[in-house]
């Protein structure tokens, strides 16, 4: 077998996706050989990224970093030659004393052969060799140079993604001269090579001898506590796949090809179509909601054995039908012996079993959506599956639908299926051609109408009627903007905000007035709008070497404030949640989506394993976001790996875990209800947060169906039941949208359990709970699930305590004192103009939440041109505080002195927010705010 160069390139990446499209390479060389004249084959093998679950924080671990790594190679395979790119993931984790990391890369197995070295390497070798140098690189197994060893001191079991395996610990000196443990462990897990493991250091004195203290090590504490934190991170490795669409064909890609870039972008939540502008020129719309454009092929068909069918056509099955047709085979009902048969898919058909389901619940338009596979479908004689009244989903090797039930498996090794094809329609279209450099794209939510800008000639920011959405058909509504990026729509107000290279422009979309709002950004990329219309966001790329920023402007003075500066190369922006208080944004230089958390002005990876050069980022639902790039879409998972398939079937409030939420008497009574999130894995992080507003509770519909047969469930508080109906979004197939519906129980307060084939915008809702009628406090939230409408019938049952707060903090600016000398002040009003005496303040402030859940408090001076100043902050649990902090009230601050304008000829203006602890479970709830004004003139 030869080998020849190992090249890696890397790419950033962070929390995995959901999967859209897996991604992998299927198939194998063994026709290859046979192929007459056919010498070299090039394939990609792409592993699913390994990454800690979320209760891994708890352990004190925070996401360092996560990388994609591509190496190529070459091997000779039954006497051709493969042209391998392996496409691995590797994240490294940080921890209190002991770090981890993670490593998936591609086994590669092609006609008996294991190619990938990483799946049969010495686990020696991948702590010191060159192997673990170029596939664990970033992370603490392989980042290491080693002066003395390291020797292997121990060797132990513990679970690995289910499995059990050994994790070795070995010793050394490195290059630095500090004593280096790394313990690393390795399984097989569906096709990927998986390591994970960890390391941990320490300096030694000058007069330590290296090799004493390498004999001792294993009996150091310090060796013990590493190995046993080692042992116990194991079992919170998880596997997360990943979605890729083509964004030229809209077909599921096995790699990133080379199209032209996506650009801006822009959700119809209602229909769940993603519109996206493309180079050569394009507006195009991808349908997460395939429409079904008619029916192929229904019946019902008796498949003899060892017989194939063709789902497409309709054809085959054996007996008067023949059999089907070689390359047009979907399935092959294959008799293994006199026990067993296979369902096998065939010429890159694939199969998803859904169980005993309602076939005529299951919407033809809900078939892409489950999770297909082109592995066997094993049926034991006596075994539940394919029994009559099961059903099977197809996706047929002519790329289309199928669902299929099971009528009777006949005594003579006969599999009769009642079924029905679908032809749906494209998912990805183009819509429109003829632009000029289109950039961005924004709806204007009325079903009917988008704004995009475009570069070309001079820059023009167009208005499109979607169903005619071609250049030529296309409205000027203003030109003149040299190289506009992003644009934000005002709905309501009827207006725009463009983000070009050096400017923030406002228009008209009535009338096409521009109006210069800042000038003076380097290379400007990214804007966001406010609600209120008072400040806008913005990126800038600033330099090809300078690290780029996010700022905010206020819109009405044209003050510009720097919050981030170690941006690589960031491009648009987009809201985080509704209640504005956190933007994310796409960084194309670190291939990677961020958050920007507006309160804490602290940044965190959503997706730091993004796809090459991401340009812009949606948010389809509060757990569903799309990134695009430069050849794909990338769905990914607001929500992580938080709520496990297997968990209960009540599993929690928002993106918020039950078990995540403090229970008496585990606490105390006062301490209860509180919800505590912390860590990488978490997309909102509190910290003994109530819950107020609308609570919106996630159920596992098809858990409940399929696993427990429960078609029923009911919510209850405090003991009593709710019976009050709730909308949701259903999809409706007449009309192609998702459209409200209300859900109404039957008496005594029954709710159906969504059967799996139904199409609900948020797939795991179960109930909206309205706390307003609610007092503030602790309560009980009971879900319950029925068999029948039946008290008797209950099949499960999840009680939590949750804290109700439905009041908002108060935030006001009281006296400003203006310090005059000689120990005296004087009092001055908003907008006064402060012409003597000293630049120094004092300032009254009240933040203050009556029911003692203030989040935090912070009050900044703006002035100038981009210049800022925190005069004073303060956030829960900086102060030592537990669950009860109120906040200040008439407070002067700061405490004991004045703070001192930095320009003593300049208008400034001092803004006061303060943000409540109290979440829907998405996203904070409850801010308040207060700004005042002063013009300073002093000598």
């Amino acid at each position: 077998m030869s080998r020849q160069g190992d090249t890696p390139a890397e790419s950033s990446g962070f929390r995995r996706r959901d999967v859209l499209v897996r991604l992998g390479a299927g198939g194998g060389l063994a026709s290859v050989a046979g192929c007459q004249g056919l010498l070299t084959q090039t394939k990609r093998y792409v592993a699913e990224p390994a990454v800690l679950d979320a209760e891994a924080g708890a352990l004190g671990y925070t996401l360092d970093g996560a990388r994609k790594l591509e190496t190529k190679r070459e091997e000779s395979v039954s006497g051709a030659t493969l042209k391998m790119t392996l496409v691995s993931h590797v994240a490294g984790y940080d921890g209190p004393e002991t770090s981890f990391g993670t490593a998936a890369t591609p086994r590669v197995e092609e006609a008996g052969q294991v190619l990938n070295p990483v799946a049969t390497a010495a686990l020696s070798d991948l702590v010191s060799g060159d192997v673990g140098g170029q596939y664990l690189s970033g992370t603490p197994l392989g980042d290491r140079s080693w002066r003395r060893g390291p020797f292997r001191e121990d060797s132990r079991t513990a679970t690995l993604l289910g499995t059990e395996t050994t994790v070795e610990t070995y010793a050394g000196i490195t290059d630095d001269g500090d004593l280096a443990l790394v313990s690393i462990a390795r399984v097989d897990d569906d096709g990927d090579a998986v390591i994970a493991g960890g390391g941990r250091s320490w300096a030694l004195d000058e007069s330590t001898d290296s090799k004493a203290a390498l004999q001792g090590v294993s009996n150091d504490r310090r060796f013990t506590d590493h190995v046993s934190k080692i042992i116990d991170t194991m079992p919170h490795v998880i596997r997360k796949p990943a979605r890729k669409l083509d964004t030229q064909t809209g077909t599921p890609t096995t790699g990133l090809v080379g199209v032209q870039t996506a650009l801006g972008s822009d959700v119809d939540r209602t229909r769940q179509a993603l519109y996206f502008v493309q180079g050569g020129g394009k507006l195009r719309r991808y349908d997460l909601v395939r429409e079904v454009k008619r029916s192929l092929a229904s019946g019902t068909v008796t498949i003899q054995g060892t017989y194939s069918f063709d789902f497409d056509t309709g054809t085959g099955g054996g007996g008067s039908s023949g059999q089907a047709q070689g390359s047009e085979r979907d399935v092959w009902w294959r008799i293994r012996d006199g026990t067993t048969r296979w369902l096998v898919p065939e010429n890159g058909a694939e199969i998803a079993y859904l169980g005993n389901v309602s076939y005529g619940d299951v919407a033809p338009e809900s078939l892409p959506s489950y999770d297909y596979t082109s592995d066997h479908l094993e049926v034991t004689k006596g075994g539940s599956k394919l029994t009559a009244d099961t059903v099977v989903a197809v996706k047929s090797s002519d790329g289309n639908y199928a669902k299929a039930e099971v009528v009777r498996r006949g005594p003579n090794r006969e599999l009769e299926l009642r079924f029905e094809t679908y032809e749906l329609t494209p998912a990805l279209q183009t819509i429109g051609t003829g632009y000029t450099e289109p950039e961005d794209v924004q709806l204007r939510g009325d079903g009917r109408t988008a704004y995009v800008t475009e570069r070309g000639g001079g820059g023009a920011l167009l208005e499109v009627t979607l169903g005619s959405a071609d250049r030529s058909s296309a409205t000027v509504v203003a030109s003149g903007f040299g190289t506009p990026h992003q644009v934000a729509i005002d709905r309501t107000k009827d207006l725009a905000h463009v983000v070009t290279d050096s400017k923030v422009v406002r228009v008209d979309l009535g009338t096409g007035n521009t109006t210069t709002v800042y000038d003076g950004l380097q290379q400007g990329r990214g804007i966001v709008v406010d609600d209120s219309t008072t400040f806008a966001y913005v990126t800038e790329q600033v330099g090809p070497s300078s690290p780029g920023a996010l700022s905010r402007i206020e819109l009405g003075s044209g003050r510009r404030q720097e919050l981030y500066g170690d941006v690589s190369q960031p491009f648009h922006l987009a809201w985080a949640n509704e209640t504005e208080d956190a933007v994310v944004y796409a960084d194309r230089a670190r291939d990677s989506v961020w958050q920007f958390d507006l309160v804490d002005e602290t940044t965190s990876g959503v997706v730091v394993d993004a796809p090459s050069k991401p340009a812009s980022v949606v948010l389809a639902t509060e757990d569903t976001g799309y990134i695009f790039a430069e050849s794909v879409i990338e769905e990914f998972d607001v929500a992580g790996g938080l709520f496990a398939p297997s968990g209960p079937l009540f599993k929690g409030i928002g993106h918020i875990p039950i078990s995540d939420i403090s229970q008496a008497p585990s606490v105390p009574r006062a301490q209860a209800g509180y919800a505590t999130t912390q860590g990488a894995a978490y997309p909102l992080t509190t910290k003994d947060a109530p819950f107020g507003g609308t609570l919106p509770l996630k159920l596992n519909h098809h858990g409940a169906y399929t696993d427990e047969n429960a078609r029923y469930y009911r919510v209850f508080v405090d003991g009593d039941v709710e019976q009050r109906p709730w909308r949701a979004l259903e999809w409706s197939a007449s009309n192609g949208t998702f459209e409200s519906t209300k859900v109404t129980p039957a008496a005594d307060g029954y709710f159906e359990v969504r059967a799996p084939g139904s199409i609900w915008f948020r797939t795991d809702l179960g109930y909206r709970l309205p706390t307003g009628d609610l007092s503030n406090g602790l309560h009980e939230l009971t879900v319950a699930f029925y068999r029948s409408k039946s008290a008797s019938s209950k099949v499960a049952e999840t009680t939590v305590q949750f804290r109700v707060d439905n009041e908002q903090p108060d935030a006001s600016l009281g006296r400003i004192f203006h310090e005059l000398g000689s120990g005296r002040e004087e009092v001055v009003d908003a907008c006064a103009i402060v012409d003597r005496a000293t630049d120094e303040f004092a300032f009254e402030v009240t933040a203050h939440d009556e029911q003692q859940h203030l989040r935090a408090w912070r009050l900044r001076a703006v002035w100038g041109h981009g210049k800022s100043d925190v005069v004073a902050r303060e956030s829960h649990g900086s102060n030592g505080s537990g669950t009860d902090w109120a906040g200040p009230v008439n407070q002067r601050t700061p405490g004991g002195s004045y703070w001192t304008a930095k320009k003593r000829e300049c208008a400034h203006t001092f803004y006061l927010h303060a943000w409540g602890r109290a979440t829907n479970g998405h996203h904070y709830i409850h801010r308040d705010g207060d700004h005042k004004s002063l013009t300073l003139l002093l000598p």
